[in-house]
């Protein structure tokens, strides 16, 4: 999981993906292939070229790891249609993996999105 999240993710070794991933992937329930993800990744990292993650908790039980991972980086590019803004972030998020043969097979996350867009200053909350 480390190599996934630190490595793969953060680092965007995008070679490592043939290693971690099956050759499609259940992203939020729609299959993704290999190169799908390696896509979605370089979107995080074009946007976050500073990108960094921990793991701050990860627990295992059969084929599933959980994962609880900070990551924090400074807006330069476009995310998701989002323009740079120059501002950090620092967003928490719970993910899940399922493993088949020593790979992730299926992959789902809740992002504290409403933080993130906070810190981005894309939205506010009323006073």
């Amino acid at each position: 999981m480390r190599l996934y999240r630190e490595e793969y993710f953060c680092q965007g070794r995008l070679e490592l993906v043939a290693e971690l991933f099956g050759e499609t992937v259940i992203v939020h329930g729609s299959p993704m292939t290999r190169d799908e993800m390696d896509d979605l990744l370089r979107v995080w990292q074009t946007a976050f070229p500073d990108l960094a993650c921990a793991i701050e908790l990860m627990v295992a039980e059969g084929n599933y790891v959980v994962e609880y991972t900070r990551t924090t980086g400074t807006h330069q590019a476009d995310l998701f249609g989002i323009p740079a803004t120059g501002k950090r972030m620092e967003a928490y998020a719970v993910y899940i993996h399922r493993f088949e043969a020593g790979r992730i097979a299926e992959l789902a996350g809740i992002i504290d999105q409403l933080t993130l867009f906070q810190q981005l200053g894309v939205i506010s909350l009323p006073e």
